[in-house]
């Protein structure tokens, strides 16, 4: 049986492989269509957000955890590739909106897809009870996890 502390270990040692996996197929399509300055995960991660809706510097800051100035960098890059615009807010002329672009939402869509694809490919050589543990043990997780 598989305690409490081991199953924590486990997740501790896949993740980063996990996270490698996606952000190597995220980096490889980026490149060849649109090589960004910054954080590439920062970048999809703001972009998941504003496709949610707009959202002020302050919201993502909040939400990201990220220094201010990277995460002012990053808006800089995403700006600059049209994937994000800054516009006034509707009720306080202080403060600015950041929400996705047609382009940005095209391009985080892409970045998805090919890395949907990329897991499709790795994930075939498992058999269908395994992929069924697997699904399982993810929404069980996903449901225990702070959003």
């Amino acid at each position: 049986m598989t305690t409490t502390a081991e199953l924590a270990q486990l997740l501790l040692e896949t993740m980063p492989i996990l996270g490698q996996a996606i952000g190597r197929s995220i980096r490889t399509k980026s490149c060849t269509q649109n090589p960004s300055e910054g954080n590439l995960i920062i970048h999809i991660t703001m972009l998941r957000m504003l496709i949610n809706g707009p959202k002020t510097f302050q919201e993502l800051l909040a939400f990201r955890g990220v220094a201010a100035a990277t995460l002012s960098r990053s808006i800089d890059a995403m700006v600059k590739h049209a994937w994000v615009e800054r516009v006034q807010h509707p009720d306080d002329k202080r403060q600015v909106l950041l929400h996705a672009t047609d382009e940005g939402r095209r391009y985080f869509f892409e970045l998805v897809d090919s890395a949907r694809t990329n897991l499709i490919e790795s994930l075939r050589t498992l058999n269908s009870d395994e992929r069924a543990t697997i699904a399982e043990a993810l929404t069980l997780l996903r449901r225990t996890l702070p959003q």
